[in-house]
């Protein structure tokens, strides 16, 4: 029996208020321009969750709790997963279940917040804020989008991410149709002509003098890195 809550009188109620920064709508609108679907996985009630998304001015295509997916089988988790962007009352067990339903889907995802850790036995086609090995100043330049408290972040390293291998395409590409080119052309020469038409330090000094003005391609990507600030 319960004797030290006695005699007590009640004073009111503590409120928590954790309200959605501004800036996380607009990077989440600004991550499906660019082809990246917002999931939203969270053990909060669906209108605690509808309200979120309401104050961010998003819109919810579809729903599911954690009582249907324990009612539903995987084959009808994966059909329901492209038209459901909120996912409310889930365990950390419900979340591993829901990667991998994307996992075999064969979709490539990352993910943050809590149970990581659990959620990393997914493995394959993801990716999460997690720290790796490395020395210090690496490990602060490489996870800083983990530390900042902004979710546009994530935005500036889809657009960097997708503009290095935008660069990397451009100058393999350059660089193979230069090599291609010299190599097709000394070929088709020697069949005419008695002597070789360049030397070999000649062609070395010609690709040397090709590869450093491809250093300009990086200057001319269309993609272009959004400022976390906006």
């Amino acid at each position: 029996m319960i004797t030290d809550e006695t005699d007590m009188v009640f004073a009111g109620f503590a409120v928590f208020l954790d309200p959605p920064k501004p800036s996380a709508g607009v990077t989440i609108r600004n991550l499906e321009k660019a082809g990246v679907t917002v999931k939203v996985v969270t053990g909060d009630n669906e209108l605690v969750s509808r309200h979120v998304f309401a104050e961010l001015g998003l819109a919810v295509t579809g729903v599911l709790t954690g009582d249907t997916l324990d009612r539903i089988s995987e084959e009808a988790l994966i059909g329901r997963l492209p038209r459901t962007n909120l996912f409310c009352r889930i365990n950390p067990q419900q979340k591993l279940r829901i990667l991998l339903a994307l996992k075999r889907r064969g979709d490539s995802w990352i993910h943050g917040g809590r149970h990581q850790r659990r959620a990393r036995a997914a493995c394959g086609r993801c990716r999460n804020f997690r720290r790796r090995r490395g020395g210090r100043r690496s490990r602060r330049r490489r996870f800083e989008f983990c530390w900042r408290p902004d979710l546009a972040v994530v935005g500036d390293a889809v657009a960097a991410g997708r503009a290095a291998v935008q660069n990397v395409t451009k100058y393999v590409l350059m660089g193979a149709s230069s090599n291609f080119g010299n190599m097709f052309s000394m070929a088709g020469a020697t069949l005419i002509l008695p002597f070789l038409p360049m030397l070999p330090i000649q062609i070395l000094l010609n690709n040397l003098i090709y590869n450093v003005s491809e250093i300009a391609s990086r200057s001319t990507t269309s993609i272009r890195r959004r400022s976390s600030s906006r």
